[in-house]
């Protein structure tokens, strides 16, 4: 599979119905999509997409739905407790042409919704967050364009050591906000930043959270400064620990996902 896409989302507070709801069955869906758990001692986790075939291999129902409807982890209200426990491996065809990013997102939550019989109401609740705001001196963003063999959004990747690199190809900051919740934070990331319109932007940090189980940073000096220095020295922008209101996705109803 060639280089995953990754996806961003723009947080929104609202006061919604808490009434249960679920997906809407219209729009094109997967020509064809298999659901299974991951077999034993998989290794190599990963979710993403390439042309008309996603694929997400030894990922947690948990992360499928941070995934499809943009939230990080703590936003997920009342999932069972094999939410976070047990892997799934999940492989899809669209049904025509080569999906964009939010396509791809609702494709998912139908099929989250068909195979797990998912009902769900979204809740605005306060909880701790990191607001990303600009640093001292101002943004050090690029203007937008087209970079080869690079697709369009905010991506993050991880390699040994806890090495990573946040890519933006007519990036956004609410994209970036969303990127570094659902793969690096351990809560909610809201851009406060007041930065409008799309850019490129290319960081290397060390990252807060351990990918595999033992991770340790290089210690030969190859080490980048860790995430939140990085993203003040090379993207002129900080995050900043706060308490505030976000929408969560409560679950009121969710079975485990069926193979067909």
């Amino acid at each position: 599979m060639g280089l995953l896409k990754r996806i961003g989302w723009v947080m929104v507070m609202a006061a919604l119905s808490a009434t249960a709801q679920k997906p809407a069955a219209s729009g094109p869906g997967f020509e064809a999509a298999t659901i299974k758990p991951s077999a034993a001692g998989q290794s190599g986790r990963s979710l993403g997409w390439e042309g008309r075939r996603f694929a997400a291999h030894d990922t947690t129902m948990s992360q499928m739905l941070q995934f499809a409807y943009n939230v990080q982890a703590k936003q997920i209200v009342g999932e069972p407790s094999w939410f976070d426990t047990e892997t799934f491996d999940i492989e899809g065809v669209a049904e025509a042409g080569e999906p964009s990013a939010a396509e791809w997102r609702e494709r998912m939550q139908r099929l989250l919704a068909d195979r797990l019989g998912m009902r769900y109401h979204r809740e605005p609740r306060v909880m701790p967050a990191y607001a990303l705001t600009v640093a001292k001196g101002g943004p050090k963003l690029e203007t937008a364009r087209d970079v080869e063999g690079m697709a369009k959004g905010v991506r993050i990747q991880r390699g040994p050591h806890l090495w990573m690199r946040v890519v933006g190809v007519y990036g956004t900051m609410p994209q970036l906000a969303a990127e570094l919740q659902r793969v690096e934070m351990d809560r909610p990331v809201v851009d406060q930043t007041g930065v409008k319109g799309e850019f490129n932007f290319d960081m290397t940090a060390t990252s807060t959270k351990p990918f595999f189980a033992g991770e340790e940073p290089a210690t030969d000096g190859s080490a980048p400064p860790e995430l939140f220095t990085a993203i003040r020295e090379q993207l002129g922008l900080k995050l900043e620990p706060v308490k505030t209101g976000v929408e969560c996705i409560v679950l009121d109803q969710v079975e485990r996902p069926s193979a067909n």
